[in-house]
C-alpha cells in the first residue's frame, strides 16, 4: 500500500458512507461453548465445537502424510490471526471495540461474517453441524446486541440438505431477528459405498445436485434475505495438499465461487427466482468476468438451435469429404477406400440422442446471461487489483459493469493493519484504474442494492439510513 494514502485522505475525497460487505469476526470460544451447552448438553457441545479449539489439529498430526488425502485431511489455515498487531486481534473478537474503531478504519457500516461458524459446513454429523450453526447464530444475536446500527452479524446456514438450511434461515431471521445470511455452495458428498472420507464428490447446490434446493431459495425470498456464498475451495480438486497451506489457499475462494455460480446458472435457480440477488464472497470478481464471457461464448456455439444447424453429424457431406481426401492426402494417408471409417465419429456419434445442455438453465439468449449477472454481487478484498475489471465497460459485455463490493476481511491474517483496507481500495482510483464514481459503487451503492432488493427495510434504523434513502430515490 502507498503510505501517502490514509483513511483521512479517502474520507476527505468522498461524500458517501463506506460499507464493509465482508468483514470477519473471530468468535469468542468460551461464550460459544456456553451457548452450545445451553442448547444441548456438555458432551455434545464440546464435540460439536472441537474444531474451534486446538483439537482441530489432532487428526492431521496423528495421520501419516501419505494417508491424509484418503482421510480428507488437508493443510488448512495456521497462524491465521493478527499477532504483532494485538489491538486488531482484539478488534475482531470484541464487537464493542470494533464499533468504537469504525471511524478510525474509515468504515460506516459492516456486515460481520463468521470465521469458526463456517466450520459447520464441513461437519458430517448432522447433530453437530446443526448445533454449531445454531450456536453461532445465537452468539451473533447476543454479542452484537446494541451495536447493530453499524454492525450487522451474518447468520450461518448449514447446507447439507435443503430442509436443515430452511430451518436455520427461519430460526435466524424469525426467532433471532438477524437480517443477513451466508451459506456454502460446495457440499462434499460421500460416494455410495466408499470407505474413505476422501472418496467424495462436490455438490454445488444447483445443477446435478443430490437435492432440490428450491426450498432454500423460496425461504430466502419469503423472509427477505439474499443468498450469499462464502464457499471454501480447499480440500477438494487440486487443493488437497496435506502439508502446504499456501498451495491450497491460492485461488480457492474464486474456485469455490465459480463452481457455485456455474451450478446455479446451469440449474436455473436465478431465473426461477428473479426477485433474489445473490452474492459470492472473498473470491474477487475476475473469475466472474471470465465465467460470464465463457458462458456467453459457449451458449452462442452450443445452444440447441446452433448445435443442430452446425454440429449435427448428419450434416456432413461424406462425398465431398472423401473427394477432398483423395485429392489432398499424401504419403501413407493416401490411397484408402474409406478414409474416415471407424474413427471420425468418435466425438460425434450420429446415432446418439442429442441433449440441450442449457435446457435446465432456462437461458434462451446471451442477453439472459448478462441480465442474470446483473443480479450477482461479488465480495472483493481491498488489495485485489483485479477488482478494476468489474468496472471495465470495454471488456464486459453490453458495456455493463459487474457488481463488485468492498470487503475488508478484517480479522484474518491477510489484513496486517485494519486501518489500511479503505486506503488500499482507494489506490485503484489514485492509479486511474477505476473512477471516483466506481469507488462509490464499490463501497456503497452495490452493497446497498444487494441487500435492499430482498429487504427494502434492511437499513432502517441504521446509522446510514439517510444516505441509503438517497440510493433508493436514485434507483
Amino acid at each position: 500500500m502507498s503510505h501517502d494514502i490514509d483513511v483521512e485522505t479517502v474520507q476527505q475525497a468522498i461524500s458517501h458512507p463506506v460499507i464493509d460487505a465482508d468483514g470477519h469476526m473471530m468468535e469468542y470460544y468460551p461464550l460459544m461453548l456456553e451457548i452450545a451447552t445451553e442448547l444441548s448438553d456438555p458432551t455434545t457441545a464440546a464435540t460439536a465445537l472441537a474444531p474451534l479449539t486446538d483439537k482441530r489439529w489432532a487428526p492431521l498430526r496423528a495421520t501419516p502424510v501419505d494417508e491424509r488425502r484418503g482421510q480428507a485431511i488437508f493443510r488448512g489455515a495456521w497462524w491465521a490471526m493478527p499477532a504483532a498487531n494485538t489491538r486488531d486481534q482484539a478488534t475482531s473478537v470484541l464487537p464493542g471495540l470494533l464499533y468504537e474503531r469504525l471511524g478510525e478504519l474509515g468504515i460506516d457500516f459492516q456486515l460481520a461474517y463468521p470465521t469458526y461458524g463456517m466450520f459447520c459446513w464441513v461437519l458430517r454429523n448432522p447433530e453437530h453441524r446443526q448445533l454449531l450453526a445454531r450456536t453461532y447464530n445465537t452468539y451473533c444475536a447476543e454479542a452484537y446486541a446494541g451495536y447493530r446500527d453499524r454492525l450487522e452479524p451474518v447468520a450461518v446456514v448449514p447446507m447439507h440438505t435443503p430442509e436443515e438450511a430452511a430451518r436455520e434461515i427461519e430460526y435466524a431471521v424469525e426467532d433471532l431477528g438477524l437480517k443477513a445470511i451466508v451459506m456454502t455452495g460446495c457440499v462434499p458428498r460421500q460416494f455410495d459405498g466408499a470407505d474413505l472420507p476422501g472418496a467424495a464428490w462436490l455438490d454445488t447446490v444447483g445443477y446435478g445436485s443430490q437435492y432440490d434446493y428450491d426450498l432454500v431459495w423460496q425461504t430466502c425470498e419469503r423472509l427477505g434475505v439474499s443468498p450469499a456464498f462464502h464457499g471454501i475451495g480447499m480440500g477438494w480438486g487440486s487443493r488437497t495438499s496435506p502439508t502446504n497451506y499456501m498451495y491450497n489457499h491460492l485461488g480457492h475462494f474464486a474456485a469455490a465461487n465459480e463452481a457455485t455460480c456455474r451450478g446455479l446458472l446451469m440449474g436455473g435457480a436465478p431465473l426461477r427466482f428473479p426477485n433474489l440477488t445473490w452474492a459470492f464472497l472473498e473470491g474477487g470478481v475476475s473469475w466472474a468476468c471470465q465465467l460470464q464471457l465463457d458462458m456467453m461464448e459457449h451458449f452462442e456455439k452450443r445452444n440447441i438451435d446452433t448445435l443442430l444447424a452446425t454440429l449435427d453429424p448428419r450434416l456432413v457431406d461424406h462425398e465431398l469429404l472423401n473427394n477432398l481426401f483423395q485429392q489432398y492426402a499424401t504419403g501413407r494417408m493416401a490411397g484408402r477406400d474409406q478414409p474416415f471409417a471407424g474413427w471420425s465419429r468418435s466425438n460425434s456419434d450420429p446415432n446418439e440422442e442429442y441433449d440441450d445442455d442449457f435446457a435446465e438453465s432456462g437461458i434462451k439468449s446471451t442477453s439472459d446471461i448478462v441480465d442474470i449477472f446483473g443480479r450477482f454481487y461479488f465480495g472483493c478484498e481491498a488489495d485485489d487489483r483485479m477488482n478494476a475489471v468489474a468496472f471495465n465497460t470495454n471488456l464486459n459485455p453490453q458495456g455493463r459493469t459487474l457488481q463488485a463490493m468492498f470487503a475488508s476481511d478484517i480479522g484474518h491474517w491477510d489484513v496486517p493493519d485494519a486501518r489500511e483496507c479503505v486506503p488500499e481500495a482507494w489506490e485503484l482510483v489514485e492509479e486511474g484504474l477505476i473512477s471516483e464514481d466506481d469507488f462509490e459503487s464499490f463501497t456503497f451503492r452495490h452493497p446497498v442494492r444487494f441487500l435492499l432488493e430482498s429487504n427494502p427495510s434492511f437499513f432502517d434504523r441504521t446509522a446510514i439510513a439517510d444516505a441509503v434513502a438517497g440510493v433508493k430515490a436514485a434507483a
